[in-house]
């Protein structure tokens, strides 16, 4: 009783702190308006949270994760000149100590080359001696191009995205160090691209290498302003599966919707996921057969779901833990995808399925701040929160989406 009136009374302090400007608070420690400024980017108060994030100028690991979510915050506004997020791992990885290695040991010797922390390959330059790509410098050799994300599956979707576009940047041949999941749905978008596993043996198809860009700054030499997405957008990945699907649904004259309704990441879920009796109860005011697509402990779920759909929700016809590129192909048999912020989001998107995703306050970084527009995907049309942890409005637009939906597939069907 206590500990929860203890966490309360704080809750409270905090909320009533960040109402304050910083210039009031400037004997507080950076830490605290570090606090701060995040409760604020928690509620979508990005210019309160700016002047925050502004104020914290002399610890250097606050400022960069400070520079971050200003980072984040300035990419969903537009400003992509300044915008493109720079991790801390990147940050760190910039201001190295380390000397990269100038004779390439690690490749003359035929040793094994693996790296630890795809978000922070430090190993490129120290076990490879590779060096970062320069613009400027005309090179004839491949350049590799490496995904530095940790655990996004979408994040590297994202900017497999722009790989075509940076291809007219280049003009050289590329070979892209992606995460497993992803290896046979680049493969077979990109056959012009040499495609890697960047968490196996890497010294083999590396040694022709001589330079490497990060896949982030790779994005940031692509995407300038709106107009330059005109060329991202109508790069739909091509799956290689053959799906199996197609056999199990039931072809009935409804349309088949696929559903993902939370992510599985404790934090960001408080925010992001939807409350799912709601949900339900949208999804049952339409005609339509539906698709779970979810992965992580579902059980109490698809009670919920069950209680309210019946037989009209399936969780037996597709695999959420599938590489991206058997969920791909079995996400192009159906005819829309409903989702939040998550990876299928990115998959379904990726590879041009109908999609309509519900967006938190805040969302994902690449994602703009307000309307239907996605940037990234022409199939996405994106809903957003008007309201911190109020779906009120959402729900109401993800009605009139369905809606279109139903419609649409009855036009094609007649």
């Amino acid at each position: 009783m206590f500990e929860k009136l203890g966490h309360a009374i704080s809750e409270c302090w905090t909320l009533c702190s960040s109402r304050l400007s910083p210039q009031s608070i400037s004997i507080w420690s950076e830490a605290y308006r570090l606090k701060l400024g995040e409760k604020c980017f928690l509620r979508g108060e990005f210019d309160r949270a700016h002047r925050f994030y502004s104020s914290i100028t002399e610890d250097i690991p606050l400022r960069r994760k400070a520079t971050l979510q200003q980072q984040w915050m300035q990419f969903q506004q537009g400003d992509y000149v300044n915008g493109w997020p720079e991790y801390p791992g990147n940050a760190a990885f910039a201001e190295r100590s380390v000397a990269p290695s100038p004779n390439r040991s690690g490749l003359e010797k035929d040793q094994a080359v693996r790296v630890k922390k795809s978000n922070f390959p430090i190993e490129l330059e120290t076990d490879l001696g590779l060096a970062p790509w320069e613009p400027e410098r005309s090179e004839k050799t491949p350049l590799l191009v490496w995904f530095n994300f940790g655990n996004s599956f979408g994040g590297e979707l994202l900017c497999g995205q722009l790989i075509p576009s940076f291809q007219t940047v280049v003009s050289r041949p590329l070979i892209l160090a992606v995460s497993p999941r992803h290896v046979d749905l680049l493969r077979s978008s990109f056959p012009d691209c040499e495609i890697v596993d960047k968490t196996t043996e890497l010294s083999s198809p590396l040694r022709q290498c001589k330079q490497y860009v990060l896949a982030r700054e790779m994005a940031a030499h692509v995407i300038h302003r709106d107009e330059d997405f005109k060329g991202v957008s109508p790069c739909c990945m091509t799956p290689s599966f053959t799906s199996p699907l197609h056999e199990k649904l039931l072809h009935l004259p409804a349309p088949d919707i696929g559903i993902s309704w939370k992510t599985t990441n404790t934090d960001q879920g408080r925010y992001r996921n939807p409350p799912l009796e709601e949900l339900a109860a949208i999804l049952a005011k339409h005609p339509a057969t539906y698709h779970a697509v979810q992965h992580g402990d579902i059980e109490e779920d698809q009670k919920v779901l069950k209680d309210v759909l019946g037989d009209r929700i399936r969780f037996d016809t597709l695999n959420p833990k599938g590489d991206s590129n058997q969920l791909g192909a079995e996400l192009t048999e159906l005819t829309a995808l409903v989702t939040i912020d998550n990876s299928q989001l990115h998959v379904a998107g990726a590879v041009g399925v109908r999609t309509v995703a519900m967006l938190s306050i805040p969302c994902y970084w690449a994602w703009p701040e307000s309307g239907s527009w996605s940037r990234w995907y022409d199939s996405v049309q994106l809903i957003h929160q008007q309201t911190p942890r109020s779906w009120r409005t959402a729900f109401q637009e993800l009605d009139q989406a369905l809606r279109a939906v139903i419609s649409d597939h009855t036009a094609s069907s007649t």
